[in-house]
């Protein structure tokens, strides 16, 4: 789940004016199968970053921004790995909603509960998700 919040989040700008922009996340951050991670350790022995294009836009239904990804990764001579990634955020509670497309696999989480819960000092917030 962590994996695919980075994804879909990315280096998100503060500012209500950006609505599209670019990262290069680390490619490890993808869903790869084992052979899939294999292939590009062969070919980036150092790493790989995807290419990413983000975008957002305001959803007056559900009063949140709604934030698509496409991500991208030659390596040839295979074939290039693409996936999308689509976040529901929330001004005041964060990401609601996190869904990644990659082939015929999608995995989609979201936000089901949050609250606070009393700690020694600073009381600590909690959110659950499924």
């Amino acid at each position: 789940m962590l994996d695919s919040w980075l994804l879909a989040l990315g280096l998100s700008p503060f500012s209500a004016s950006a609505r599209e922009w670019r990262d290069a996340p680390a490619a490890d951050l993808a869903p790869l199968t084992l052979l899939q991670r294999a292939w590009i350790a062969v070919r980036h022995p150092f790493g790989a970053a995807l290419e990413t294009s983000y975008a957002r836009v305001w959803d007056d239904d559900a009063q949140a921004w709604r934030q698509t990804a496409r991500h991208r990764l030659a390596t040839p001579p295979g074939p290039t790995l693409e996936l999308a990634t689509t976040a529901l955020i929330d001004p005041e509670r964060g990401a609601r909603e996190i869904e990644t497309v990659s082939g015929g696999r999608r995995q989609r989480f979201t936000l089901v509960e949050i609250g606070s819960a009393g700690d020694v000092g600073v009381p600590d917030t909690l959110s659950s998700a499924r």
